[in-house]
């Protein structure tokens, strides 16, 4: 990326800095607090429930059971040694979102001006995909901003080349790599991002800093080889092989949601700027690279598209949209034409978004249960038997048991058949150092509750109506009462 103009910026860069990270911060506050009741579910009870252990227990956790590396999640823990709470929790990939946004201005501030510094961090931070992922427990938003780093200090890289920017670009890119299923393919395009510039540097194929940045990542991509083997194993549930339409639907879904002629007008701004000749080599790296990578490797090797797949890069393009825009010669006013309906479109989105959230749903188990632990005699139990995916069982515990119910060591599922053929093989010290136990009940015991992911055997010495169930109904069985049934679960009784 280069600049074409001298500028004067109109506000210092680390006041601007601050004012973002403070405005960014307390926009995250405003909102959690205005959607209090949005519960902790799906996969967002998974890092809730990781962060329950020290580190080491997390990485261990991670790695027994999710598709992803544990980088993220040992960072959220170390954030959630101030506090478990969903705010909190949640506020660290608003933080980070922030972040980028704030380090994209002071980035562009430096290179063209505050104007155009000002648009590439408002579409940076409205993104709706980033939006979306700014507010929840979910690893996306680490993504971005170490992705964005690493695309600064490579621009950086491909012009002046350094050792202090190539032990930066390697530190991030490891990073990334243990962030992320397919942090490695991330690393890919950042690699042939920086291949290149130095090509266009040196104007020949083998110089010496091609060849030293060629070595390095050959040695992120040995290191790269336990994550490797670990998404082999291991798929993602919601993937699937895409068709060509679903490429258009991504090229239009890119910056906005739900808002087609909006999003099309965006993307031909971009096309735009490639016709002008700018940003052609991001588009290819970043853009045009990932979506055929991603669509051969899900049709011929193993599915793995999904639009989330691509927030690694949504973060660069949007800053080659804002300087697009901010060199528009249409009309002075032209960003802001711009600007306003992408931020109020977006806003208006999220809100669709968590408008169909699962709240009231959730919110109806809770009643249910805590009307039924009322109405208990002083020498009474109740078992609550969550039948759905363990993440229904991890939120069930937070919700009534309270935020730090348990560790999550002992609430996994049973170990998988690739688990077990390593662990049968594995001497005792280092069972105990990855906590594969043969007593793993998934339960939890209070003074008059029982939360259990299967029927436990004190629930059996209960009656009827002591024994709730949470999840889908078991058809086959006689005399089933439901007490609630919607899209979240159904809770009935035997």
């Amino acid at each position: 990326m280069t600049s074409s103009t001298k500028h004067v910026q109109t506000i210092p860069a680390n006041i601007a800095f601050g004012l973002i990270v403070f405005s960014g911060i307390s926009f995250f506050i405003f909102w959690s607090v205005l959607t209090n009741t949005r519960y902790v579910l799906g996969d967002e009870a998974w890092g809730a429930a990781a962060v329950l252990g020290n580190i080491w227990e997390v990485a261990v956790f991670t790695i027994r059971w999710d598709l992803h590396p544990p980088l993220y999640y040992m960072a959220l823990d170390l954030w959630a040694v101030i506090s478990k709470s969903d705010l909190w929790l949640r506020l660290f990939s608003g933080t980070l979102h922030t972040l980028s946004a704030a380090f994209t201005y002071l980035w562009i501030a430096k290179r063209y001006s505050s104007k155009t510094a000002a648009i590439c961090a408002c579409l940076v931070f409205f993104n709706i995909i980033l939006l979306e992922y700014s507010m929840s427990i979910r690893m996306y938003s680490w993504v971005c901003l170490l992705s964005l780093i690493v695309y600064f200090k490579t621009s950086t890289y491909r012009t002046k080349p350094s050792k202090a920017n190539l032990v930066w670009i390697f530190t991030l890119e490891l990073m990334l790599v243990y962030s992320h299923a397919i942090g490695l393919a991330f690393v890919f395009f950042h690699f042939v991002f920086g291949l290149i510039g130095l090509w266009q540097l040196n104007n020949r194929l083998l110089s010496r800093q091609i060849v030293t940045w060629a070595v390095s990542h050959v040695f992120i991509a040995l290191l790269s080889l336990p994550v490797l083997a670990n998404s082999m194993i291991k798929s993602a549930g919601h993937a699937y092989e895409p068709s060509l339409f679903d490429a258009f639907s991504l090229l239009n879904s890119l910056f906005i949601s739900h808002y087609l002629i909006f999003g099309l007008l965006l993307s031909a701004v971009l096309l735009f700027g490639i016709i002008k000749k700018q940003f052609i080599v991001e588009m290819v790296c970043y853009l045009l690279l990932p979506i055929i990578t991603f669509f051969l490797i899900s049709i011929f090797v193993k599915p793995m598209w999904l639009s989330r797949n691509f927030v690694f890069a949504l973060p660069i393009l949007s800053i080659c949209l804002g300087v697009i825009i901010s060199q528009l010669r249409i009309h002075k006013l032209m960003p802001i034409v711009i600007l306003v309906p992408f931020m109020v479109l977006n806003a208006l989105s999220l809100n669709k978004i968590y408008n169909d959230y699962p709240n009231q749903a959730f919110e109806n188990v809770i009643s249910i249960v805590n009307t039924k632990l009322a109405a208990l005699k002083k020498d009474q139990q109740l078992c609550v038997v969550s039948t759905a995916p363990l993440g229904q069982y991890w939120t069930l515990n937070r919700y009534l048991n309270g935020n730090e119910w348990g560790n999550p060591m002992f609430h996994q599922p049973p170990l998988n058949h690739t688990w077990q053929a390593v662990s049968d093989k594995l001497p005792q010290f280092a069972k105990t150092l990855l906590y594969i136990h043969s007593d793993e009940e998934n339960v939890v015991l209070a003074e008059n509750m029982i939360i259990s992911s299967h029927r436990h055997p004190i629930c059996d010495t209960l009656n009827e109506g002591q024994v709730l169930y949470v999840g889908k109904p078991d058809w086959e069985k006689r005399s089933i009462k439901l007490l609630s049934d919607n899209k979240f679960a159904a809770i009935y009784v035997l």
